[in-house]
């Protein structure tokens, strides 16, 4: 499943549990929220600009292959 996907069922599960949609785009405030396990939270820090890049292309104030290379890439994948 693709981490994108996996996101999107955590904010669901997060909007089920809480019967809210909390204003953020930090995964790490909704991960902590939901409990995931601490060994995912760096995963979640890692992921978070990335997440916001790909929501919003404007706030890079770049093109988006002009930000990873094939070394982020295999890094991040």
């Amino acid at each position: 499943m693709r981490r994108e996907v996996k996101v999107w069922w955590k904010q669901a599960l997060y909007i089920h549990e809480f019967k809210k949609s909390e204003p953020t785009h930090s995964l790490i405030y909704l991960g902590k929220s939901l409990g995931v396990p601490k060994e995912l939270e760096a995963i979640l820090r890692d992921l978070t600009p990335d997440f916001v890049i790909s929501r919003y292309p404007d706030v890079a104030q770049e093109v988006s292959y002009e930000l990873y290379d094939q070394d982020i890439a295999k890094k991040k994948a």
